[in-house]
C-alpha cells in the first residue's frame, strides 16, 4: 500500500547525538543551576534552595525547547518524506531533505512513562532521525496505515 494524499506533521526534531545532548544540559545544570541553587540555600536557607531548583528546572526547560530540540515540518506523499527543518536545533541546522519511501528501511514508537513519546525513523544508510511531541502520534498513525510492514519492535538483530 502506498501513501496517495498530501499529510503534514508539525514535530519536534531530537537532537541525533544524545550524548552530547545530555552532556550539554549536565553543563548547564552543574555551572549555572548549581552556583543558583547553592546561593540561594546559603542566602534564604532551605526555601531558596527548593526556590531556585524549580527555578532552575523551568529555565532548563525553556531552554532545551527554545534551543536544542529543531521543530520540523513532515510531508508524507506518494513518493516519500520531506523533512523541514523550521527553526535549528543543537546539530540540526535549518533547511529541508527529501527521501523516498524505499530508503525508509523502519520506524519504531516509544512511550518513555510520563515522558513525551518518541518516533524514530531509520534509514536503509544507517540513520536515525527522532521526533517527539505535537503531532507525532498522527505521523506514527499515518505510518502504520501506510508501512505497517516497516513497523519495528526492536532494531536488533537487523533485519536482512
Amino acid at each position: 500500500m502506498t501513501p496517495q494524499e498530501i499529510r503534514q506533521f508539525k514535530v519536534r526534531q531530537s537532537p541525533s547525538g544524545s550524548c552530547k545532548f545530555f552532556g550539554v544540559l549536565l553543563l548547564l545544570y552543574f555551572f549555572i543551576g548549581g552556583p543558583m541553587i547553592f546561593g540561594a540555600m546559603l542566602l534564604w536557607g532551605s526555601i531558596g534552595a527548593f526556590a531556585a531548583f524549580v527555578l532552575v528546572a523551568i529555565l532548563l526547560t525553556w531552554l532545551v525547547d527554545r534551543k536544542l530540540v529543531a521543530k520540523a515540518i513532515v510531508t508524507a506523499d506518494a513518493l516519500g518524506i520531506t523533512i523541514e527543518v523550521v527553526r535549528k536545533g543543537m546539530g540540526i541546522p535549518l533547511g529541508s531533505s527529501f527521501s523516498t519511501w524505499e530508503q525508509l528501511r523502519g520506524f519504531q514508537y516509544s512511550t518513555l512513562g510520563r515522558g513525551p513519546n518518541q518516533l524514530t525513523l531509520l534509514w536503509v544508510n544507517g540513520h536515525k532521525i527522532s521526533f517527539q511531541e505535537q503531532e507525532t502520534k498522527d505521523f506514527y498513525n499515518y505510518l502504520v496505515q501506510t508501512f505497517p510492514e516497516k513497523e519495528k519492535a526492536y532494531w536488533w538483530p537487523p533485519s536482512r
